[in-house]
């Protein structure tokens, strides 16, 4: 639960990587102190083992399978944000469960899902799954800025994505587009005109732009 220091609420705490979770002994559910290192990054120092009721267990690492499934989670929950394709009810709890069930496995899969699908998933009724649906539909007619920002391509935020979807117009073009013509538009560095070219030309990702054409997603010029 979030707890406020020193004047700000903090609501995460680093704990650095797996050998300090296993000596510090942190489970879920536990209360633990935390402090600010430095008097900037929030970390957790100990675990009051003496408030423990017997229902914290030791934590694991993921197993390989469990880590990628957690990744294209994220990925399709980004996807799904307000700034990127914006469907409404497509949260990080329903990405998850999407991912988990097999039911999507990127996110061009997000769009050729139907109402049956949906209600076979917990808690997912009629009135939810129709929901969803329509919001899912609605963003296939995405402003091109938005398709940009949902694809996930490193160091490409809300003003980069705007700036190529001016520039190129169309995702056909801002596909062919070489380094040094994406590094002339204004702001944009090397580093990421690279990160651009680079994703374009991963066939990964250029089997998702296609299932993304196919499923009826035709990006609008942004304003």
């Amino acid at each position: 639960q979030p707890v406020e220091i020193d004047g700000t609420t903090i609501t995460k705490a680093s704990l650095h990587n797996a050998d300090e979770v296993h000596r510090l002994d942190v489970r879920a559910g536990d209360f633990v102190v935390i402090h600010k290192a430095n008097e900037i990054i929030p970390e957790i120092v100990r675990v009051l083992k003496d408030r423990r009721d017997g229902t914290q267990k030791p934590w694991e690492m993921p197993k390989q399978n469990d880590l990628e499934n957690a990744k294209l989670a994220r990925r399709i929950e980004h996807a799904a944000s307000r700034p990127a394709f914006n469907i409404r009810g497509l949260g990080p709890k329903l990405a998850q469960q999407l991912v988990d069930a097999g039911l999507v496995h990127d996110i061009a899969d997000v769009f050729l899902l139907n109402e049956n699908q949906l209600k076979q998933l917990p808690r997912f009724g009629d009135k939810r799954a129709h929901s969803l649906m329509q919001a899912i539909n609605k963003a296939k007619s995405s402003s091109l800025t938005r398709i940009i920002i949902a694809l996930g391509i490193d160091n490409v935020g809300q003003q980069t994505a705007a700036l190529l979807a001016r520039k190129f117009q169309t995702l056909e073009s801002l596909q062919q587009a070489t380094p040094s013509e994406i590094s002339a538009i204004p702001g944009l560095g090397d580093v990421t005109s690279s990160s651009i070219h680079e994703w374009f030309q991963d066939d990964a990702h250029l089997k998702v732009l296609l299932k993304l054409r196919q499923a009826g997603v035709i990006p609008k010029l942004s304003k």
